[in-house]
C-alpha cells in the first residue's frame, strides 16, 4: 500500500493518522525547528515509513537534524530514543520534496506509544569548496 506524504504509519492497515497528532506543522519557512506528534492507533499492525514532507521557497541546500521520542501518556515528549544528525538537501523553488526519516523509527506498541519528531533546519551557504570548484 502506498503511503500518501502526510501520513506516517501504514494507512488502513493501522496507520498513524495525522488526526490524532500531538500538534506541530511545518511554518511558511523551513528554517528553525518544527515538532510532529502522532499517536499510536490501538488497531496498529506494522509501520511502513516516515516522510517529513517540505516545499522550497527558493532554490537552497539546507542542512538539517531529524530527532525522535517514544513516549507514552504522562511522559515527556523530548526524551530522545534516536536521531539523525547534520544531513542535508537541496531544495528547488516550489517543488516538494519527501526525506525518508523510516530508518529511525523503533517498534512501536499499538494503543501505548507516542512519537514526537523533532526537525531541525538551517540554511547552509555553499562555498566554491564545497562544490570542488
Amino acid at each position: 500500500m502506498a503511503i500518501r506524504p502526510q501520513e506516517l504509519g501504514t494507512g488502513t492497515r493501522g496507520g498513524l493518522d495525522p488526526k490524532e497528532s500531538m500538534g506541530g506543522r511545518l511554518g511558511d519557512d523551513l528554517e528553525g525547528k518544527h515538532t510532529f506528534g502522532f499517536a499510536v492507533p490501538d488497531n496498529f499492525e506494522s509501520f511502513v515509513g516516515a516522510k517529513v514532507v517540505v516545499i522550497g521557497k527558493s532554490d537552497r541546500l539546507v542542512g538539517y537534524d531529524v530527532r525522535l521520542s517514544v513516549t507514552q501518556n504522562m511522559k515527556r515528549h523530548d526524551d530522545f530514543t534516536s536521531q539523525d544528525l547534520g544531513l542535508s538537501v537541496v531544495l528547488v523553488k516550489d517543488e516538494l520534496l519527501e526525506i525518508d526519516i523510516s530508518s529511525i523509527i523503533p517498534a512501536l506498541n499499538p494503543g501505548i506509544d507516542y512519537l514526537s519528531i523533532h526537525f531541525t533546519a538551517r540554511r547552509m551557504v555553499v562555498t566554491d569548496h564545497d562544490c570542488g570548484c
